[in-house]
Formats: C-alpha cells, structure tokens, sequence
C-alpha cells in the first residue's frame, strides 16, 4: 500500500515574489541633490528605472555638437527650440534626457516648466553602444507617448534611422538615410540637411588625441 503525506496549507499564510524599486521624479532629483550620483555620470529616468548610461565618445559628441549648429543655423528661431542633453517630463516616474529635442516655440523658452510630450516636434539619439537600448527601449517608449517623430543617429552604420507615425505598437513608418541623402523634419519639410552634416567622420591614426583618449570613441 502506498502512503501518501499531505500538507496542510494555512490559509493565512502569504507568499511574496520579489519586485522591483522604482522611483518617482520627486525621488529622483532628490537623489541628484542628495549627491548619490557621481558628478558628471549620465543618468535618466525611465519608467521608474534609474538607467546609468556609459561616456561619450568623441563621434557621439561631435554628432550632437554638429545637429546643434545646424538647427542653430536654420531659420526657424520663432518657430522651434533647440534643446540639447536636456530632460522631457513625461510622467510622474519618467525624465527622459534625449540628445537633441526640436521643441515648439514657446516665448518663455520653457523657463516655468520642462517640456512634455506634446511640446516635442521631434527627438534625436545618438547612438553607439546604446544602440539596442534607443531601439528596443526608448524608441517604444517615445512612440507610446506621441512623440512625432524621432531620428537616431546610428554610429555603428553611418546612417540616421527615422521614424514616424507614432502607435501604442511602435512607430509605424521608418526610413534610414545614408551618407549622401537629405534628411527633412516632419514638423518643417522645406529644410534639407545633409546626412554627412550629421554623422561625424571616422577616425583615423593620423587623428589620434594628444591627450590619449581617441579611444573613447567605442563608448556611447
């Protein structure tokens, strides 16, 4: 005869499975303030995530540096902001810090409030080894919110990657653009940049810093 043991459950016992912390914005800057972030480390928040991202590396910041002149050169003054490395508030637990944010023109030059997502005509990433985070992560993100349009400024093959027609599935229209197109903002169709504008030259030994750090150019 086979005898079997039966566990009694209690009925009051409780099983808990482990979950993750997230933080709030209040929460986030107060941790800024508080000085637990190391000074110059580049974080953002995102859905409640504290993502640390690795440094830049020259071509990332030649990349923002170069989008920068070119829209500062663009007669759209009245029209747009240019905002660079600067955070968008789009929810309570998120403060997303995109490269490059073509904003709606505002008189006060957003000085009583960040951006939202309604404020933003359209988004640049530039991308190296975040390369799968802007896709997979942030892209997403961006489109679930509205967003535009978002251009990412692919490093790793030279080309800018555009997307529009923002979904709760995704963007649902794309284009890639490569050395020797032009690229043009939804939000003002008459501008003509050239993709070589933006997507800085590779380097070569005859580049090499003086001060040794040409090889930051893997980092993000």
């Amino acid at each position: 005869m086979t005898t079997q043991t039966l566990t009694r459950t209690d009925a009051d016992t409780r099983t808990y499975a482990p979950r993750k912390r997230t933080f709030t914005r209040k929460e986030y800057h107060a941790m800024g303030k508080a000085g637990i972030f190391a000074p110059g480390e580049r974080v953002e928040l995102l859905e409640g995530e504290i993502i640390v991202m690795s440094p830049m590396g020259d071509r990332h910041s030649s990349c923002i540096t170069r989008v920068n002149r070119i829209f500062a050169g663009l007669n759209i003054a009245n029209q747009a902001i240019v905002s660079v490395q600067s955070p968008v508030v789009t929810s309570p637990t998120s403060e997303p810090e995109p490269d490059i944010a073509l904003l709606a023109f505002r008189e006060d030059l957003y000085d009583f409030g960040k951006p939202r997502p309604q404020d933003v005509l359209l988004l640049i990433e530039v991308s190296d080894s975040s390369l799968e985070y802007d896709r997979e992560v942030k892209l997403p993100y961006y489109a679930s919110l509205g967003i535009p349009e978002v251009w990412i400024a692919n490093l790793q093959d030279d080309r800018i990657e555009a997307y529009t027609d923002p979904s709760l599935e995704g963007y649902l229209a794309s284009r890639i653009y490569r050395p020797g197109d032009t690229i043009s903002p939804t939000a003002f169709p008459d501008l003509q940049i050239n993709v070589n504008d933006i997507i800085p030259a590779r380097p070569t030994p005859e580049h090499d810093s003086p001060n040794g750090d040409d090889n930051d150019n893997s980092g993000q």
